[in-house]
């Protein structure tokens, strides 16, 4: 990771969070469902050490939240390969699909309307954008 201490405050909101049986600590099982998400096809518990990652490079102010243009960075260098080799009005139409996408997602995943996600919100990211990055992909293919 990087060498920036947490605030107090967000060092309490992921204690709450992560500390389901409110004992004060936080066990090996509490640690693990705080990390994992479950495939809603299959209903296995996956462990997604790459969505963490993504999830810790794109706090760009690392408060715990990935806020809109968090996500849309993050959508921009997932789906770079669409803009490889296209013209320069193609690539704006492009970026304006995947800011869209953004706040579709951020609408769709965001607790309490606040236009952030925690890493709770962040982990359904994997599977509700997953299908949304495929369609706008089949959409710039069949468009250009």
């Amino acid at each position: 990771m990087d060498d920036i201490e947490p605030t107090e405050y967000r060092v309490q909101r992921d204690m709450k969070a992560i500390d389901a049986d409110k004992s004060g600590y936080v066990d090996r099982m509490e640690w693990i469902e705080y990390l994992a998400s479950p495939d809603p096809e299959t209903g296995k518990t996956t462990f997604n050490f790459k969505l963490k990652r993504a999830f810790d490079k794109y706090d760009s102010d690392k408060d715990g939240f990935i806020n809109l243009e968090d996500l849309f960075g993050l959508l921009k260098e997932t789906l770079s390969e669409l803009t490889k080799g296209k013209s320069g009005s193609t690539r704006k139409v492009i970026e304006k699909l995947e800011k869209a996408l953004a706040i579709d997602i951020m609408n769709t995943l965001h607790p309490n309307n606040n236009g952030k996600l925690d890493w709770p919100a962040f982990k359904k990211y994997m599977w509700y954008a997953k299908e949304k990055e495929e369609n706008l992909k089949m959409f710039v293919e069949y468009s250009a």
